[in-house]
């Protein structure tokens, strides 16, 4: 088996882009509200229920006082401001005129601590058998915490005779609300989900054009099936199809990672910093040599560089030790590569470059990683 070019490693690096991700939200409305792994509705801004008396009466939602009673009720303000609170739960409109007396005693401990809560989504249900409603209460971080209570009206004893009566058909009215909202947003929900699909659909095929750019000649004959089964197989048989593959900058490089060498680089290890040569290279008649890149590998500290050269015959000055235990490999414009051994790289320190690096160059095709590694011996 052999690869073909680098695309195999490409290939996962474009499908952990976000745009290439499918996604989506496929929880309703209710389930999102009662599922308590963290899962919220998006863009709801939280609100705190719970207040005391020193309120400001533009602002209230739901909040706590102290009445005569020393039963706590809800009157308060929420964080998010009134209109934004009815604006995102508009199923409460039912409800405005209302505050909630709690059945349970709630003890000034208590009463501090939920007053420091934020939320960011609410449900009322109501046991018309005991005549009274549970409030369930959804944190930010998608838990639920709920306290029975029952609503009256603000004002005095005489607004609130008989109150009970009207429970039933509020809470069908919030009920009917409810739906509405609830099949508004489940719409959009859809509507979102087609929108997400779409663009998906449009950069997967994106996705395979850009990777076309990355594979060889051999690999773009391939269909999208055949690719995806000769992907599998590179993962599957990476080490021994990297021998014989050709020497391409980012394999090689994968090649020399795996024997355990490390980009300098990445790492800031300059263990080459004695002498800096000119240095240029000359095949093996004495001919100048145009260069596109070089890959420094030095065997002692397992490290390698990769230089860029702007022009092909540009010298490449480089930093190397006196006594070096350095290779290199040069990349020309054709695709030729080039195998400078330990021993030229000396005989040029010693002579300052002047009659340039001896270079072996081997065509296109005719060298793989195996012989490269076996002949620079980088194992």
């Amino acid at each position: 088996f052999i690869i073909y070019s680098d695309a195999y490693l490409q290939y996962e690096k474009l499908l952990s882009n976000p745009l290439f991700i499918y996604n989506p939200d496929t929880l309703s409305f209710e389930e999102k509200f009662w599922d308590t792994s963290g899962n919220v509705r998006p863009y709801l801004m939280p609100f705190r229920i719970f207040k005391e008396k020193n309120v400001v009466k533009k602002h209230i939602n739901f909040g706590f006082k102290e009445s005569k009673e020393t039963i706590r009720t809800f009157i308060g303000c929420s964080k998010c401001g009134r209109s934004n609170f009815y604006r995102q739960h508009p199923e409460m409109n039912i409800f405005r005129r209302y505050t909630w007396v709690i059945k349970a005693q709630i003890t000034p401990g208590d009463f501090r601590n939920y007053s420091k809560i934020d939320f960011i989504d609410l449900r009322i249900r109501y046991d018309g058998v005991d005549k009274f409603f549970t409030l369930y209460l959804k944190k930010v971080d998608g838990s639920i915490i709920w306290l029975g209570a029952y609503p009256v009206k603000k004002g005095n004893k005489h607004k609130n005779a008989g109150i009970w009566k009207k429970y039933p058909s509020e809470y069908a009215r919030y009920l009917s609300a409810l739906d509405r909202h609830s099949r508004q947003l489940d719409k959009d929900l859809y509507r979102n989900k087609q929108k997400i699909h779409t663009a998906v659909i449009k950069n997967k095929r994106n996705l395979w054009n850009t990777l076309r750019s990355y594979m060889s000649i051999e690999e773009r004959e391939m269909t999208e099936t055949e690719w995806l089964k000769y992907y599998t197989n590179a993962l599957r048989y990476e080490d021994e199809a990297l021998k014989s593959s050709y020497p391409g900058e980012v394999l090689l490089c994968r090649q020399l990672e795996k024997l355990g060498y490390i980009n300098r680089y990445s790492k800031a290890i300059d263990s080459l910093s004695v002498k800096i040569i000119p240095a240029f290279f000359v095949d093996n008649n004495g001919v100048n040599i145009p260069v596109k890149k070089v890959v420094l590998i030095d065997r002692t500290s397992f490290t390698y560089k990769i230089i860029s050269v702007k022009s092909p015959l540009d010298p490449v000055m480089e930093t190397i030790p006196v006594e070096n235990n350095v290779v290199m490999l040069v990349y020309l414009p054709d695709s030729s590569v080039g195998i400078v051994k330990n021993k030229n790289i000396g005989i040029a320190i010693k002579n300052n470059c002047e009659t340039g690096i001896k270079t072996s160059v081997v065509e296109p095709g005719l060298i793989t990683i195996g012989q490269i590694i076996n002949d620079l011996k980088l194992y």
